[in-house]
């Protein structure tokens, strides 16, 4: 080979290394993260040519969101995080303000959270990009307590609770359009408190608890469901025995379940979405469901929160397996915390406390591995939610 040929070669080579180490420094077709890690030569009969490979330490997937006191030492940010841990990124960064409750829009593109001043409850709905970008507050009513948010199915509109316009802790339920317009309340009620509303997977109708029956006048937080534009409200189940909490529609069905509380011990209660065909699958001897329970996307087992009062009122979750009807205990949480299933359901996400710090912990979805993600950040973490699709 001519020595012309070589140097020409070897100078074609350094080119496009540079060209190549240029744009990934610049971001060019690389996250902020990228970097040559190492370089890898290619022989040809008359060349030799370096090039460098390009690796992402963070490449697309899935996430939690969640809130933290670090960086503040006080207030919550909104972070996100990789589902190992790794990869923490601050979306609010807002040291003077709390953001806590987030929760994302089913199609990954949304955030919705809660953001409070100070340490008082009341605080504005906010919804954020899923990278922390176009923050726009949705309630406009910094005064009011705003919590429970919900996303309809198709992530074009956000549900909540709110006593806006009422008397303190008196709810209504709320409807707002996924860009902040367009708010509205479809419950609507003064003088009855509604909460824990839940989306019909048609995202056509809402079903929620109500302090009082539209029918009987009877004050033991019946279930009612009503058109998504506030239109025909309807109690589906009340009674005077008893306690009624957490409904929400079976996914991709007619039915709704909720707890029922008359007694010890209370039971998973199922009925038609119509107030016909009502029965108890199960019940729950001894255990006390403490919290909001998640089905999986079968509707065939749930995730659940509850204690035993022999137990010292520690609080486990548990799955609930509908068509076999055992009640399998998984993992000791926080008390009242969040708590979801991974996308895949082969995991779940939740709150526990360890080193006098509430932390972020998975585990597989029968209890076992539990991994502890935030137990280096040294500060309070709570109210997790798993993307239902990778993020870039």
């Amino acid at each position: 080979m001519h020595k012309s040929n070589v140097l020409s070669s070897l100078s074609f080579g350094l080119f496009l290394v540079f060209i190549l180490v240029t744009a990934a420094s610049a971001g060019y077709g690389a996250s902020p993260e990228t970097a040559v890690s190492q370089s890898i030569s290619r022989v040809t009969d008359d060349h030799l040519i370096f090039l460098p490979m390009i690796t992402n330490p963070y490449p697309p997937q899935h996430k939690i969101v969640f809130a933290s006191t670090y960086e503040t030492g006080g207030a919550y940010d909104i972070f996100l995080m990789n589902t190992d841990g790794t990869g923490l990124q601050n979306l609010t960064n807002t040291p003077d303000r709390s953001e806590t409750s987030p929760v994302w829009s089913p199609d990954g593109t949304m955030i919705a959270y809660i953001s409070t001043e100070g340490s008082g409850l009341s605080g504005d709905i906010y919804i954020m990009d899923a990278n922390g970008g176009n923050q726009r507050n949705v309630s406009q009513d910094a005064t009011s307590d705003n919590i429970e948010l919900v996303w309809a199915p198709d992530s074009s509109r956000l549900a909540f609770v709110s006593d806006m316009g009422n008397d303190w802790y008196v709810f209504d339920i709320f409807v707002a359009n996924s860009d902040g317009s367009g708010l509205s309340n479809v419950t609507n009620t003064s003088n009855l408190s509604e909460r824990v509303p839940h989306w019909s997977s048609d995202g056509r109708q809402i079903v929620f608890t109500s302090d009082r029956s539209l029918n009987t006048g009877s004050v033991h937080n019946s279930i009612v469901k009503v058109n998504a534009d506030g239109s025909g409200k309807t109690a589906v189940y009340a009674d005077n025995d008893g306690d009624n909490f957490w409904p929400q529609w079976l996914p991709h069905q007619s039915k709704i379940s909720f707890v029922k509380e008359p007694t010890n011990p209370g039971c998973l209660y199922t009925i038609n979405s119509d107030g016909s065909g009502g029965s108890c699958v199960t019940q729950f001897p001894g255990l006390y469901i403490a919290g909001k329970n998640r089905w999986n996307s079968a509707g065939t087992k749930l995730l659940l929160q509850g204690y035993d009062p022999l137990e010292d009122y520690w609080q486990y979750l548990y799955t609930f397996d509908l068509g076999t009807g055992q009640i399998q205990k998984l993992v000791l949480c926080s008390p009242y915390s969040t708590f979801d299933w991974s996308p895949d359901e082969s995991q779940i996400v939740y709150v526990a406390r360890e080193a006098y710090k509430s932390n972020i912990f998975i585990a597989n979805s029968d209890g076992s591995a539990p991994q502890n993600l935030t137990g280096t950040l040294n500060s309070e973490n709570r109210d997790p939610d798993w993307s239902p699709v990778i993020i870039p």
